[in-house]
């Protein structure tokens, strides 16, 4: 027997709810041509242990709630797992029944977002405040509703070598040479659906007006409806907001994960994660961070790499060794970790880095949509991550059905930029390994992402 205890002392809160299998799921279907028109509810129940069993031949959902006499939240036969949830009231008798292969682990509030935080414990990561330039509900290619404007090719995106659309943000994406990527890739994303798996985004802001998905295949796996609107938290309208300056005329799938405190239960974001795949999507985006390793989560990701839709997960936001989902990149073609940099190419001071991260990407000091028509700069891994989402999203919009998609994931740091290790910066760090050459070769297994030589590769 192999039960995995190692989460068992995080706190056990119960107060976000599970997405109960009890309501029929859509049809899987492309989020651009949507198969179902019916409002999405269900009850919301909170679990403050999950049993993660591997599926034998014979087993149904119905026999296996018969069994264990608890509710299944994941059913995935194609991959051979289940996911069931487990009351307090439950544990000892589901112990007592446990498989050998099963991992009985804690749930609750074990997901957080990949945001810098001040000393007080306040969200650093919007530290510069908001800029106020949608407080009219509007700045300039907003104006007309979203960046999404940007797909048709007539609207000048670039002005002498300067991102006219938010000029705060030219250093960062020349730095990456966007420019010379969204010239080559003339679809600019278009066709290609990013499933932003986060704290919701403010579907109100004018930023992704052109941009979601239809209402009613977006989920909040929080409140239990098709409503994943966030105007307090505000993480995942900057993260789906940054993406989109790279890839504009792709479609954004909100999926809430994360409630007002910042936090979320694991098979929340594994069921998240789960309903991607099945609704189709060209991308995900994983800007979250789990406590310890989580084996729902685990096992989704490794489903959606079987399905060779890529996944981009941020490093961490710690100064240290990667972080769990981030950690499961190495290997897998379609799982990608970025870390971060600034416009310079220098190390964050707050991003994970080591051996296995893939990719970096700027995360430093980017303008995006905040809440309630507002902007705000943003740093974090997270917002590294939504570089690289875009990015993919681009690549993928010049022929969605061709490109083989994990390979197209993979070439996003085989032809990365390597010269960011040839900064004294980065270079002269004197890192706690034997040869003491700085941050050589943990920032990316080449360096940081480049659009041109990226686009020119996968075309």
């Amino acid at each position: 027997m192999t039960t995995n205890f190692k989460s068992l002392t995080f706190a056990l809160v119960v107060g976000i709810g599970l997405v109960s299998c009890a309501t029929p799921s859509p049809e899987p279907s492309s989020p651009s041509n949507p198969v179902v028109s019916y409002p999405y509810t269900n009850p919301v129940v909170s679990y403050p242990y999950t049993l993660t069993v591997d599926l034998a031949p014979t087993d149904t959902k119905s026999s296996l709630e018969e069994q264990y006499q608890i509710p299944v939240l994941v059913f995935d036969a194609e991959h051979g797992y289940a996911v069931m949830g487990v009351q307090q009231s439950q544990l000892e008798s589901v112990q007592a029944r446990l498989p050998a292969t099963s991992v009985l682990e804690s749930n609750v509030d074990r997901v957080t977002l990949d945001q810098t935080t001040n000393t007080d414990g306040s969200l650093g990561v919007w530290a510069d405040g908001s800029l106020g330039v949608w407080a009219d509900g509007s700045l300039g290619v907003w104006a007309d509703g979203s960046l999404g404007v940007w797909a048709d090719g007539s609207l000048g995106v670039w002005a002498d070598g300067r991102f006219a659309p938010i000029p705060a943000n030219t250093k960062n994406w020349q730095s990456i040479k966007l420019q010379q990527g969204q010239a080559q890739a003339t679809q600019l994303g278009k066709n290609v659906t990013i499933a932003v798996i986060d704290s919701g985004i403010d579907l109100a802001h004018p930023a992704f007006k052109r941009s979601l998905v239809a209402g009613n295949l977006m989920r909040d796996f929080v409140d239990g409806d098709n409503i994943p609107n966030d105007t307090t938290n505000g993480h995942g309208t900057a993260v789906a907001g940054i993406a989109l300056q790279i890839a504009p005329g792709a479609k954004i799938l909100p999926l809430r994960v994360i409630n007002k405190s910042g936090k979320g239960d694991a098979d929340k974001l594994a069921q998240a994660i789960n309903y991607a795949i099945s609704s189709n999507v060209n991308v995900i985006n994983i800007s979250l961070s789990v406590a310890g390793v989580s084996e729902p989560v685990k096992k989704a990701i490794q489903a959606a790499d079987a399905k060779k839709i890529p996944v981009f997960v941020s490093a961490g936001n710690r100064n240290s060794k990667l972080g769990f989902p981030a950690s499961m990149a190495a290997g897998p073609y379609s799982v990608v970790s970025i870390g971060s940099v600034n416009a310079d190419g220098i190390k964050s001071s707050f991003s994970n880095f080591g051996k296995d991260l893939e990719l970096s990407a700027p995360g430093e000091a980017i303008v995006t949509a905040f809440p309630k028509n507002r902007s705000v700069v943003v740093s974090g891994t997270s917002m590294a991550a939504a570089v690289a989402s875009g990015a993919c999203a681009l690549a993928l919009g010049e022929n969605p059905v061709k490109l083989t998609r994990d390979w197209v994931a993979r070439q996003t740091w085989m032809t990365a930029d390597p010269s960011i290790y040839r900064l004294d910066k980065n270079a002269s760090f004197a890192y706690p390994s034997p040869d003491k050459q700085g941050y050589l070769g943990t920032l990316g297994y080449k360096g940081r992402l480049n659009l041109e030589t990226y686009i020119k590769a996968v075309r």
